[in-house]
């Protein structure tokens, strides 16, 4: 958080983060992926949900209805445009996706514990929407975004893997974490 990483060092980190998602079996399994689109803060998701359009013909991304996120599916990068906070979100009204039918989250955070502790943006929106599912959930952070552990509540939603530039903290199984 403290930590300012150059343009280039964000794009080689975000390059490392991406190899090391598509190459997890949770990752490759998933038949379903809803992942969060990226603002310049976050790890860069775009070349992901490239990447999952590809692989998997379409991908599933969150948009913020009032307090809420709602889920759409996608067959393109175009069809996001910039919605609320300056965030990219789904245009076309499809039907919602309901939560039941998702097999994997990537959701974004400012900071994490290494026992999967997440501080988010502060809406809780990611929160809400995860207390209705049990799916392995998946952070992507930079190495300066990781520490030991962060406050949290009770309604505060853990994250099961958590992907950075040289690690990979898999909180499901331990063992095959990378450190």
């Amino acid at each position: 958080m403290h930590t300012r990483l150059s343009a280039t060092e964000k794009r080689f980190a975000g390059i490392q983060i991406t190899q090391s998602l598509l190459s997890l079996r949770v990752y490759k399994n998933a038949k379903s992926i809803c992942s969060y689109v990226s603002t310049n803060s976050e790890v860069d998701t775009h070349q992901i949900i490239r990447e999952a359009l590809l692989a998997k013909g379409s991908i599933i991304v969150p948009k913020i209805q009032g307090m809420n996120l709602e889920l759409y599916s996608i067959r393109a990068f175009e069809e996001l445009i910039i919605g609320a906070y300056g965030i990219l979100e789904p245009h076309v009204r499809r039907a919602h996706v309901p939560i039941q039918s998702i097999d994997l989250f990537i959701i974004p955070g400012i900071a994490f514990g290494k026992d999967g502790t997440r501080l988010g943006h502060g809406k809780g929106y990611y929160d809400r929407l995860l207390q209705s599912t049990h799916v392995p959930t998946i952070a992507l952070a930079y190495d300066h975004q990781i520490f030991d552990t962060i406050p949290h509540g009770a309604k505060d939603k853990k994250v099961d893997i958590i992907i950075t530039e040289t690690h990979i903290y898999d909180l499901i199984n331990p063992s095959i974490s990378s450190v």
